[in-house]
């Protein structure tokens, strides 16, 4: 699982070094400054990305890429 900071999170399959899945949807008015990581939730159900540029925190469906919510983060 890597993460740029065009907010774009992606999950590769390491013996291939093929992107399976994008995950799309997050900070999309421009360029994070610091590097964030994506994280799995305990169950890897979910994957978890703060983003900065919108001060939110985005959740998706980890087996299908589909944007669940955006959760605001307090400053």
């Amino acid at each position: 699982l890597t993460s740029g900071k065009d907010s774009v999170v992606k999950l590769w399959e390491l013996s291939t070094s093929r992107c399976l899945i994008s995950y799309t949807g997050a900070g999309t008015l421009g360029l994070h400054t610091h590097r964030s990581n994506a994280v799995f939730n305990h169950t890897e159900d979910y994957v978890l990305f703060p983003d900065e540029v919108t001060k939110s925190l985005c959740c998706w469906d980890s087996r299908n890429a589909d944007r669940q919510r955006l959760l605001p983060l307090s400053e």
